[in-house]
């Protein structure tokens, strides 16, 4: 780990996302978690016993200066990205920094521009892009298996009686409370990034509605927010679909992918991919097959997670792992970010639109 080819990592923020984080950190060879930073210090402390962290810090400043990371994990809430990250980068450090990407589109371009100013990258964590099922589906749509995409639906379900759903109604003063986009600027981005990483234009068309479905009991901002949303975005090529929801069961993440020779539907949960294309037999004969080709894939895929079940290689934060290695290996090459900082910038910007759109409405 102390070889020349290892890279030095400190992690700032230490509450349950950044478990996460430092999970995956200490599984990457060549990759040394040098210390850990929260301003409270109880937390910590608690973050660097409980993975074996050598030092852990209430002030990043000092972190920085006497560590020297090459990469800092940003895990702090989204209203801290910006300081944080130009400190970082300023300090020498690139930053890797958890989603959202910043508050808004504003503080976007201000990070990105500091970055660039210092020479140094910040990687965004659309780390479900990066999942081996996403990573499948780009490899099939690069072969030109699916002709050019037109259409791309992302669904997204989240439970608000979970382990960080049930924070919003614990806390009244809750940090997602006080973001513009309320539950949607904290947990869609998964469903976004899916849909963008196919719309590449510049600031494709809008149209999102926000509204609530569970009962107001409160009286106060947690009652506020709202819990469902749908998005339609219009490029100019392709238009893509979100569907966040609060109350659809059983619990889904999945994305479809529709271009002109066929469809792919990749679930996230499950880690499958099927191609869905039309069937080359006649009338009813090709009706008769196609759920066998369908079944095929799944049975297909089931045992390669069984195989790399077997091998200890099916991981939980597949893509967060493998965003995390792409990333470091840029650092060491001194290569770009393998999601651009423009990419950052123009998600941050079409988030921003969403949240306008989907704001509760205060009469009801």
């Amino acid at each position: 780990m102390n070889s020349p080819s290892s890279i030095r990592v400190a992690v700032v923020g230490c509450g349950q996302i950044a478990d996460l984080h430092i999970a995956e950190i200490q599984k990457i060879a060549g990759a040394q978690l040098v210390a850990v930073c929260d301003a409270n210090e109880i937390m910590a402390e608690q973050a660097a016993v409980r993975f074996g962290v050598p030092k852990f810090y209430t002030d990043f400043e000092r972190l920085l200066k006497e560590q020297q990371p090459a990469v800092v994990h940003i895990t702090t809430p989204p209203q801290s990205h910006l300081a944080l990250g130009k400190l970082a980068v300023e300090s020498g450090a690139h930053a890797y920094i958890e989603k959202p990407f910043t508050v808004d589109a504003k503080e976007a371009q201000e990070l990105v521009a500091c970055a660039e100013r210092a020479g140094k990258q910040v990687c965004v964590g659309h780390n479900f892009n990066f999942d081996r099922a996403a990573v499948e589906a780009r490899e099939l749509v690069a072969a030109g298996r699916l002709g050019e995409i037109r259409h791309v639906d992302s669904v997204f379900s989240y439970n608000l009686k979970g382990a960080f759903g049930r924070i919003l109604f614990e806390k009244p003063k809750h940090w997602i409370h006080r973001l513009p986009g309320k539950l949607f600027h904290n947990v869609i981005s998964h469903a976004a990034y899916n849909v963008t990483d196919y719309i590449d234009d510049p600031m494709p068309e809008i149209h999102a509605v926000g509204f609530k479905l569970r009962e107001t009991l409160l009286g106060d901002q947690r009652d506020a927010f709202n819990d469902e949303l749908r998005v339609l975005i219009r490029g100019q090529r392709c238009t893509g679909n979100i569907v966040f929801s609060s109350h659809i069961r059983p619990m889904h993440h999945y994305m479809r992918l529709h271009g002109t020779k066929g469809t792919v539907h990749v679930d996230f949960n499950a880690r499958t991919v099927s191609f869905e294309h039309a069937s080359t037999l006649p009338g009813a004969l090709g009706r008769l097959a196609l759920p066998f080709s369908y079944a095929r894939d799944q049975i297909g895929h089931s045992f390669g997670n069984v195989t790399r079940f077997a091998k200890a290689d099916l991981q939980f934060n597949d893509g967060m792992n493998r965003l995390f290695r792409t990333f470091y290996q840029a650092v060491r090459d001194g290569k770009p970010s393998p999601i651009p900082m423009t990419e950052a910038v123009r998600v941050t910007r079409i988030l921003d639109e969403i949240f306008r759109q989907a704001q509760p409405d205060p009469d009801k």
